[in-house]
């Protein structure tokens, strides 16, 4: 029994696309086979499909590149399937809001079920440019059966339905989107959004060698086998008192974590990832230990990049705190202000603890640069705005 998610990790080495994006790309691309026929059956259910979005800096990170490799193997192992029915999932690339109906409503009338669906869109922007687009996949996110009468059309009637998405986009794009979706709470506050800074290496020439080529088609003969598992997922004791443990004492410090809305939803993210790397690595409806481990330390890396994810919404928006510092640097000009004079001029405001921790974020979201003072004594820093760094007056 291969462990498809090593499979794919030996696939994608070597490339400019960064780990972190090939992983949830084809975790989220693979997991859709899963649909609502394995699940955690709790009070309530939860299953593996997940809304993912690669989030970097314009033509930096590859983003497209991860979403793609993952997409085109998930589209070769449907294309493949001699025998079709509910279980197959169904790919749609950059629907309106009615072919994605009709596209689900007709498998659902075949099947007597919805099969499972990864909707892929490169850019983020296209899927929230219809206001009634997004509000159908706040609908079909949680809701176990989709019923809604149309003037023209009839009945939209999906039943088990579930929804999975791949998109990518810019923190840029992010904060303006902001406004209009809601920061900390209702669409934005589904997707579990994954930053890189830039891609993991420059390559002139991706030749695909004969040794990867069979390597892809060896993953797409292995996903197809997904399609077998259903059932409820189990968890083992020493797994399940761990998480336990960690709901009971969840409570993140760090300051975009708990203005985005991160900390109502990380657990359903940390075991919607377990789950998932239970059955790719051994295709198999029990979290071990291991994988609960791994699902948190995935999961805890996408919470620490949320600053650079959201900063546009952070320092241009109305968060008082960053605010302040971010425009007393600013105001300091292209000469830029020492570190001891900027602390005492803000930390009435904003409190210690808070100034060196969005220190931190502003110059990690590069808003503000530390730059070393040279003397006699020991060694100092001071902080320059980014408009002096890439505009025409630079230190």
């Amino acid at each position: 029994m291969p462990d498809l998610r090593d499979l794919y990790d030996e696939y994608a080495r070597g490339g400019e696309v960064p780990e972190q994006f090939s992983y949830w790309s084809s975790n989220t691309a693979f997991g859709t086979y899963f649909g609502r026929r394995c699940k955690f059956s709790l009070r309530y259910h939860l299953w593996p499909s997940m809304y993912m979005c690669l989030v970097a800096p314009s033509a930096t990170a590859r983003k497209s590149t991860a979403a793609e490799d993952a997409t085109e193997i998930l589209e070769l192992a449907i294309d493949g399937e001699e025998d079709v029915d509910e279980t197959v999932p169904l790919l749609i690339y950059e629907p309106t809001r009615a072919a994605m109906l009709a596209t689900m409503g007709k498998a659902t009338e075949e099947y007597g079920t919805t099969p499972p669906l990864l909707l892929y869109n490169d850019e983020a922007r296209n899927i929230f440019a219809d206001p009634a687009f997004v509000g159908l996949l706040d609908s079909l996110y949680t809701r176990r059966r989709y019923k809604r009468e149309t003037k023209g059309n009839g009945v939209d009637d999906l039943i088990d339905q579930a929804v999975s998405i791949l998109t990518c986009t810019t923190p840029t794009w992010l904060g303006s989107a902001m406004d209009q979706y809601g920061f900390g709470e209702g669409t934005m506050g589904r997707f579990l959004f994954v930053y890189a800074e830039d891609r993991t290496c420059k390559i002139a020439w991706p030749f695909q060698s004969d040794e990867r080529e069979k390597l892809k088609m060896r993953i797409v003969e292995e996903v197809r086998k997904l399609r077998t598992l259903a059932g409820n997922i189990s968890i083992e004791k020493s797994a399940q008192n761990k998480f336990q443990v960690w709901y009971e004492n969840y409570s993140p410090q760090d300051h975009a974590v708990r203005v985005s809305g991160w900390e109502a939803r990380m657990h359903t993210h940390v075991l919607k990832t377990a789950s998932t790397t239970a059955m790719l690595r051994r295709q198999e409806l029990h979290v071990r230990l291991s994988d609960l481990e791994e699902a948190f330390e995935r999961v805890t890396a996408v919470e620490k990049s949320l600053w650079a994810v959201h900063r546009n919404v952070l320092i241009d928006g109305e968060i008082r705190e960053i605010k302040v510092i971010e425009t007393a640097v600013r105001d300091a000009g292209p000469g830029g202000v020492k570190h001891s004079p900027l602390r005492n001029k803000v930390v009435r405001k904003v409190g210690g603890k808070l100034f060196d921790e969005t220190i931190q974020h502003l110059t990690a979201a590069k808003t503000i640069h530390e730059i070393p003072i040279e003397g006699s004594g020991r060694p100092g820093r001071k902080y320059i705005h980014a408009d002096f760094i890439n505009g025409k007056e630079k230190p």
